[in-house]
């Protein structure tokens, strides 16, 4: 199974500032952080994802695998 999030992380995504990601000279995208409510939604939904995940004994590293090799091509193809 994936590692959860570290506090740490959790509580950089909690911050109310935007984040802006820059690339020579030109912003790409800029969003705010979710919120505290919205951090716990997405934590419950991971977890009861880990639970279907479990019960239907799904091999993750290998549904990892073949979503990677799926994107490959549109990767390649942006250019």
């Amino acid at each position: 199974m994936p590692e959860p999030i570290s506090e740490s992380r959790l509580g950089m995504a909690a911050s109310a500032q935007p984040d802006a990601r820059m690339r020579a000279d030109e912003m790409l995208a800029a969003m705010l952080y979710p919120s505290g409510a919205d951090l716990a939604e997405l934590q419950q939904g991971g977890s009861h994802l880990d639970r279907l995940l479990a019960a239907q004994q799904a091999d993750v590293n290998g549904l990892v695998a073949e979503f990677k090799q799926a994107r490959k091509p549109l990767q390649h193809s942006r250019g």
